[in-house]
């Protein structure tokens, strides 16, 4: 059980991940949008649209909304809050 996950978002293929679950072979093509805020504007590159358009099956797009929070030791932690849209 699992996933095969591959980082290769240094490759510009339009995406940021490949991901392959060992059973079912589902595959999945994620690109990761990070944002700031609760609010915003994701903007996706002619390459990363086309990819989405071309591969509706199975294009997935990660948004991925990052706070920080300083606690009272002074550490920083990061609240993560993981949102997934998944286009078809």
């Amino acid at each position: 059980m699992g996933r095969k996950v591959f980082d290769v978002h240094e490759k510009n293929l339009g995406y940021d991940i490949t991901s392959l679950d060992i059973t079912s072979s589902e595959l999945r093509f994620i690109e990761v949008k990070g944002i700031g805020a609760e609010s915003g504007t994701i903007i996706l590159t002619s390459n990363e649209r086309r990819v989405a358009k071309d591969r509706q099956d199975c294009f997935w797009l990660y948004v991925v909304l990052l706070t920080a929070i300083l606690n009272l030791s002074c550490n920083l932690q990061y609240s993560i809050l993981l949102r997934i849209i998944g286009m078809r």
